[in-house]
């Protein structure tokens, strides 16, 4: 029968999981320091580092949920069977008494279950805390910022309100969301599925079918060698391909241009909207070969550039 249970940071190594020793930060929180004496106030607390690692089973499947409310999220892998978390905490100016006891509390929340491989969703502050009101819009000062590293094949899941997200190296399935932040992707392989409403999203080698979406960031994609649907509102879409390239274009854009050094199959006027249609097709594919991979682009107000470049799949 799957078990499920709650997990704290302080109790984890009575609970069977190994964990990493505190930075010294953590040990004597330079927030609470700051209020010592004179110039209480007004010093800026040094970063707190929380760490832990999760040992998954022999075998998968392997899923991990971070949940994030400011800051920068970071993953990348390794071939271990151990995920690693550390989470640092950063304030821009000095905490008063209830941010000072998040800072002092070294609590990472941690919900794990068994269910014939392993799945966990960690989140700072605690859920149950009584002070995750901190990290919200009202104290911008305070950022808590994650470093992932996942074990191979693990399914990672993102959710944050503003910030970064950065994932290289990673070999199993992606969802990444940041509201307001960009997404930069490096040498990753597996299914990705990243959107923002606001900020740039970078792909520079990706071994697998994506879907990326951005209200109002730009798109700059290369060494894409899967399936890949972008939806933009406003940004700028560039894709770089290799000269000899054996893909296909179909886009959609209601205002933006079109630029290109693919052979043009088709273009129309979009009927509902005034905008342009059209598929394009790489060297190899206008010679007759079946697209080994398809491009969906779909812009309202972006525009869409296509460029052939010998240097588009190296790494």
């Amino acid at each position: 029968m799957p078990t499920t249970f709650r997990l704290w940071l302080c109790i984890a190594v009575g609970l069977g999981f190994p964990l990493l020793t505190p930075s010294v930060e953590a040990a004597t929180p330079p927030s609470l320091a700051a209020g010592r004496g004179a110039g209480a106030g007004i010093t800026q607390p040094a970063p707190v580092v929380f760490e832990r690692q999760l040992v998954w089973p022999a075998e998968g499947p392997y899923r991990l949920r971070v949940e994030n409310v400011r800051g920068r999220v970071l993953v990348s892998r390794w071939e271990k069977n151990v995920a690693v978390l550390q989470v640092t905490l950063r304030a821009s100016q000095a905490l008063d008494a209830r941010e000072q006891k998040i800072f002092a509390s070294g609590r990472l929340d941690l919900d794990a279950s068994e269910t014939g491989g392993a799945s966990a969703t960690v989140a700072f502050p605690a859920a149950s805390s009584q002070y995750p009101a901190v990290l919200s819009a009202a104290a911008p000062h305070i950022e808590v910022d994650w470093r992932v590293i996942l074990p191979p094949e693990t399914a990672l899941e993102v959710k944050q309100e503003t910030g970064p997200i950065v994932a290289t190296g990673t070999d199993g399935r992606l969802n990444l969301f940041t509201r307001s932040g960009p997404i930069q992707l490096a040498g990753v392989s597996g299914r990705v599925d990243a959107g923002n409403e606001l900020g740039d999203v970078e792909v520079n080698g990706l071994d697998g079918d994506a879907f990326l979406r951005s209200h109002h960031g730009r798109f700059q994609c290369r060494g894409v060698k899967g399936d890949l649907q972008v939806l933009s509102g406003t940004g700028h879409v560039a894709l770089a391909v290799s000269p000899r390239w054996m893909g296909e274009v179909a886009y959609h854009t209601v205002s933006g241009e079109i630029r290109s050094d693919l052979t043009t199959k088709d273009t129309d006027m979009h009927p509902e909207d005034h905008g342009y249609v059209g598929v394009l097709q790489g060297s190899q594919t206008s010679s007759g070969h079946s697209p080994a991979c398809r491009v969906q682009v779909d812009t309202t107000a972006g525009s869409l550039t296509i460029a052939t470049d010998p240097a588009a799949d190296r790494p």
